[in-house]
């Protein structure tokens, strides 16, 4: 009966941490004023470090060739599967060079300095589409920002 007693333990256990965080309480206080100071600083820093970014960078979308996925044969008809990006140099079968790679387009993602875009480049970049994403790191920091103000809020006004 493996059940009873992983419960037995469990409950054991839990005695134990909870009496060990009653004795270090204190550390545990510590951390978590460490962390008032430490979001509000976080989020300052990457603010001005998205803005540097929005500034001087743009990210641009494109579409990537890929080589990988379904590969024919045009001499022997051999069908195999390619696993590299870039295509193969010869038939495996029959070793000729007569290869019908299936081309595979991806979306990705290009950064650019903006200072060294020419007005034609700019025009290129309209017609490819501009990817404007926040990253997720900034994200984080700013929703624990607004959570800490909110409970910096509700602990002050009771």
């Amino acid at each position: 009966m493996r059940g009873p007693s992983q419960l037995v333990i469990f409950i054991i256990s839990s005695f134990f941490v909870l009496s060990w965080l009653q004795e270090y309480a204190f550390i545990f206080s510590w951390l978590f004023s460490a962390a008032l100071w430490l979001i509000p600083a976080l989020a300052i820093i990457s603010a001005f470090i998205y803005g540097y970014e929005r500034l001087h960078f743009i990210d641009v979308l494109y579409d990537k060739s890929v080589w990988y996925g379904a590969m024919r044969c045009e001499q022997c008809f051999y069908q195999w599967q390619s696993r590299k990006n870039t295509p193969p140099a010869k038939c495996p079968k029959c070793g000729t060079k007569k290869i019908h790679p299936n081309k595979v387009k991806e979306r990705a993602v290009r950064r650019l300095n903006k200072k060294s875009l020419t007005t034609e480049d700019w025009a290129e970049i309209r017609k490819m589409g501009v990817q404007n994403f926040v990253p997720s790191w900034f994200v984080l920091i700013t929703l624990l920002f607004v959570v800490e103000l909110i409970y910096l809020a509700i602990s002050h006004s009771s």
